[in-house]
């Protein structure tokens, strides 16, 4: 399988996105044998029985992570303003870093 084609297999994927099905569908896209698609999603070949998580062995992690989401824009994050004298005094910081880093 190339790489060409794998990024064909992963743009069909998301065009066509099932949450339920994703991890699935992705192994698919890399040419994983149907069979061995049928026993994970059995649970034969799973070795957790956390709901939600999936592994193969020695090849694949899947687990559902919901704590970073702010960093997908799914979440609004929250910023502290700053205050003008603290900006005032980095920049002359940083003004005083490239004149001393001239004379180096």
């Amino acid at each position: 399988m190339t790489l060409t084609q794998i990024e064909e297999n992963v743009n069909k994927l998301l065009s066509n996105l099932n949450h339920e099905q994703f991890i699935f569908d992705f192994l698919l896209s890399y040419a994983e044998p149907k069979a061995t698609i049928a026993r994970l999603k059995k649970g034969n070949l799973n070795q957790l029985n956390t709901k939600g998580e999936l592994t193969h062995r020695k090849k694949l992690f899947f687990k559902i992570v919901t704590k970073y989401l702010h960093s997908a824009g799914m979440e609004k994050a929250q910023y502290i303003n700053e205050n003008i004298a603290d900006v005032k005094a980095f920049a002359k910081l940083y003004d005083e870093i490239l004149k001393n880093k001239e004379d180096i």
